[in-house]
């Protein structure tokens, strides 16, 4: 999925989709609590395009800003 979104800044086409809106709904809590800092530089264009998506208009107020948690997920270690 990283190098997928690389350049793109929507999952299909040029403009927010229902894929895109399913996407971020349901990936951006696993993004937010499992993947530490390290993870996340390492998927960079996935990263871009979760904050972007994040924070555009249609998901402000639906979706609480983006903290990240620094400290590894206690249940899995995720290899990259």
């Amino acid at each position: 999925m990283n190098n997928y979104l690389n350049g793109k800044k929507f999952l299909v086409g040029d403009s927010l989709t229902i894929a895109d809106i399913l996407f971020v709904s349901l990936f951006e809590r696993f993004w937010r609590y499992v993947f530490n800092s390290k993870q996340r530089k390492q998927l960079s264009h996935l990263s871009g395009y979760i904050q972007e998506r994040i924070n555009s208009e249609p998901f402000k107020g639906l979706l609480i800003p983006l903290n990240y948690t620094e400290e590894d997920f206690p249940h899995y270690q995720f290899d990259l």
